[in-house]
């Protein structure tokens, strides 16, 4: 038995008649996997709770790693977003439910997730608290990237200077500019590192976290994009 799980519900699917198979990510156990029986009942308490974006106490059981729902309490105000927030949270939900191993702990990242919805319910700007959630994914998950060294020499990133990042080496000084994707100044990395977001360090921490993600996510693309895309569009 699990008990005081502080969790987040990141997915939901009908399962068999009255049920759902439920992904959740939590404080004490990270990703956890269950059955929530009988909660398609129009009777049941539960069908409310088990939302995106509300906090939730959960108790489950089972030996195995798909788990059974016991007890659902509301732990606090749902946080409520809308249009390119929503698509936001959603977006971070899919990343944990693709990315992270079932039962280990995140307990840093899942207080950034949670920090995290509730600036985009507080309509705060959206791309800043995307990008640091990403690089504190990436970290948590052993891929930490380090935007104040070069990773060649070990020796501090230069303002003045530009590098291109490779997978698994970092950022590696260049002799000049270069029209790469993969190319950035010194001063964008440097602002990255201290969270100072210009349009410029935003550009380029968009397309650093996304060449870190992709071979960690892989082929499948992610569902919440095509959602951005079709408002875009």
């Amino acid at each position: 038995m699990l008990n005081g799980i502080n969790a987040f519900i990141l997915h939901k699917r009908e399962y068999r008649e009255t049920s759902y198979l439920v992904d959740a990510f939590s404080a004490e156990y990270g990703k956890l996997s269950f059955v929530a029986k009988g909660v398609r009942s129009s009777k049941s308490h539960n069908k409310s709770l088990l939302q995106p974006f509300q906090p939730l106490e959960l108790t489950l059981y089972g030996k195995h790693e798909l788990k059974n729902l016991s007890v659902c309490e509301a732990n606090g105000k749902a946080y409520q977003l809308l249009g390119k927030a929503l698509y936001s949270g959603l977006y971070l939900n899919e990343l944990i439910n693709r990315l992270l191993h079932s039962e280990y702990p995140y307990a840093d990242l899942f207080e950034l997730y949670r920090r995290s919805i509730q600036q985009l319910a507080l309509a705060q700007p959206i791309e800043p608290i995307l990008r640091c959630f990403e690089f504190g994914l990436l970290a948590d998950m052993g891929y930490a990237l380090n935007f104040d060294t070069d990773g060649a020499s070990g020796e501090s990133i230069q303002p003045a200077g530009y590098y291109q990042w490779i997978e698994e080496q970092g950022f590696i000084p260049l002799a000049g500019p270069m029209t790469s994707r993969n190319c950035f100044s010194g001063s964008d990395l440097l602002a990255i590192a201290g969270q100072q977001w210009q349009q410029s360090s935003l550009s380029c921490a968009k397309i650093i976290s996304r060449m870190a993600l992709q071979p960690l996510l892989g082929s499948k693309p992610l569902k919440s994009r095509e959602l951005f895309m079709r408002e875009k569009s």
